[in-house]
């Protein structure tokens, strides 16, 4: 199922039928042209530890050449998304799909969840 701007938005999250605040959230802040920014009130609505991800991003390789906190974020982000949301909400696979591509891209190797838990965030 893919959203469109026709379709009503009659299913959680959005009809408010569910306790999904954080997959708002999450959505939110993907970036047009791919990835997820997190920014300081993201990160705390999400429960994450922003400085630890800032020095987590010093220490990826130079060769990264989109900004390494940008790159840190949606690799968080997407294993958020394939953990808690996939299964149960079939249209978020498309935005998934879409983000590891781009991930993979600035990359130039597979994004996979090895190459988040490798992160020790």
């Amino acid at each position: 199922m893919s959203l469109t701007l026709e379709m009503t938005l009659d299913f959680p999250p959005w009809n408010g039928n569910s306790n999904d605040n954080e997959l708002i959230q999450i959505l939110s802040m993907q970036r047009m042209g791919g990835g997820f920014h997190l920014d300081h009130k993201s990160a705390d609505v999400l429960g994450i530890d922003l400085e630890k991800l800032k020095t987590t991003a010093v220490k990826l390789s130079n060769s990264v050449a989109t900004e390494r906190h940008l790159i840190l974020s949606t690799a968080l982000i997407l294993n958020r998304l394939e953990e808690r949301y996939q299964h149960r909400i079939p249209y978020l696979l498309n935005v998934i799909q879409r983000n590891q591509h781009w991930l993979k891209k600035q990359l130039k190797q597979d994004a996979t969840v090895s190459f988040f838990k490798n992160l020790e965030l």
